[in-house]
């Protein structure tokens, strides 16, 4: 598999952009033919100047830059760095980045991978039962309308432009820097609080300059790849940005089932089912990571299967086979990183089928492999728990 886990975070870097329905959401907002005053403005008032402006551009080139602060080292690798964004007029674009070239002729959606000239095509009719518009692959208005709908935006005049910033109800800020003259998105950023902050800035180019529609269709030499699971894998982690896990859940059934033959049908297994837990699905992402299980390759890979396995199991109440699962994880890779977290999980297990006696040796062992005092002080309640009962 093409270094998926990177790419699909890559494109979490333009699915923000997109997905909205323009002209509904448009209907929200002001748009007037021009502003009186750009001394004395709303945040309204400014994205509407944003959209009048920004309405008769036929073609426009962005340099994008995106670095990511406080995240883990994979989420700030896949997601930091530049890519160039090229748009046309009504509905055709192309997005170059670290790892594919993403397009759209305004139909279809495309995935180009220039290290092995190969392509992933998405049809219209296959997106058709899709919450994904190909025609709405990067769009900056309805993005800002989104936001605008989220958040409760105050302005401050910073001279040659405007700060905007604001807080959601789940406590995510948000804060915008726009240009006066013209009226341009000149950053983003979004900080999740104790987590991470990501900061993109925007730089626009040779507006109005003609870019020919080839750039927007995939190269005529790329070996066009036919039922691949990568693309639906990918639209399936851009829904889940929008918060449409019931879309993102079906959309990875769908790359799940194509992989089914593939070396990496685990992955896509446990993919499935982590979106099937998201939704409290829990005996069918029992199945998944049974399958998964099944299909997995020896270390590494079947440990976190059994994992996986284990813990939805122990959800649904089944012990004695979360306790199979558990061990068959341990036996795969018994000085995993998380091996004290099965310890410990063991322990409950024993514990609930009672066997207070294992359940201790378990937490033991657990205490033994925590990496933090913190784990070490909860699994030494349980012993006492045990003790006291």
């Amino acid at each position: 598999m093409r270094n998926w886990k990177l790419i699909v975070i890559l494109l979490l870097s333009f699915a923000l952009l997109g997905f909205w329905r323009y002209n509904e959401l448009q209907q929200s907002l002001i748009n007037p033919e021009h502003l009186k005053n750009l001394e004395d403005v709303d945040a309204k008032e400014i994205l509407a100047a944003f959209f009048e402006e920004t309405a008769s551009i036929e073609t426009q080139t962005i340099q994008v830059q995106t670095k990511v602060i406080g995240a883990p080292s994979d989420v700030s690798q896949g997601l930091r760095g530049e890519s160039l964004v090229q748009l046309k007029h009504p509905n055709k674009a192309r997005i170059e980045t670290k790892g594919p070239i993403i397009g759209s002729d305004g139909t279809n959606l495309w995935f180009y991978w220039p290290g092995d000239n190969k392509c992933n095509i998405l049809t219209a009719e296959e997106l058709a039962d899709t919450a994904f518009d190909p025609q709405e692959l990067y769009d900056l208005n309805t993005m800002l309308i989104q936001l605008q709908k989220e958040y409760m935006f105050e302005v401050v005049d910073k001279g040659k432009q405007w700060e905007l910033t604001g807080m959601n109800l789940d406590g995510m800020r948000c804060s915008l820097q726009v240009s006066k003259k013209p009226v341009r998105l000149l950053s983003l950023m979004l900080d999740f609080s104790a987590s991470h902050k990501i900061e993109t800035s925007f730089t626009y180019k040779n507006e109005n300059k003609e870019l020919p529609d080839t750039l927007f269709t995939p190269p005529p030499t790329a070996e066009i790849l036919v039922n691949d699971p990568l693309p639906w894998l990918l639209l399936a982690e851009s829904v889940e940005t929008q918060q449409n896990i019931e879309e993102a859940a079906r959309l990875m059934t769908k790359a799940a089932e194509l992989a089914v033959d593939t070396e990496d049908a685990d992955a896509f297994l446990l993919g499935q089912a982590k979106y099937l837990e998201r939704l409290e699905r829990y005996e069918e992402a029992q199945m998944c990571y049974e399958k998964a299980v099944l299909c997995a390759p020896v270390g590494e890979r079947k440990a976190a299967a059994y994992f996986y396995l284990g813990m939805v199991e122990f959800r649904l109440g089944d012990y004695q086979n979360a306790i199979e699962s558990y061990h068959g994880m341990l036996n795969e890779c018994p000085q995993a990183i998380d091996a004290w977290l099965v310890y410990e999980y063991l322990g409950h297990s024993y514990k609930q089928l009672g066997e207070p006696e294992t359940a201790k040796d378990c937490y033991v062992k657990a205490i033994e492999m925590a990496p933090t005092d913190k784990e070490r002080i909860r699994i030494k309640y349980c012993i006492e728990e045990i003790d006291n009962e």
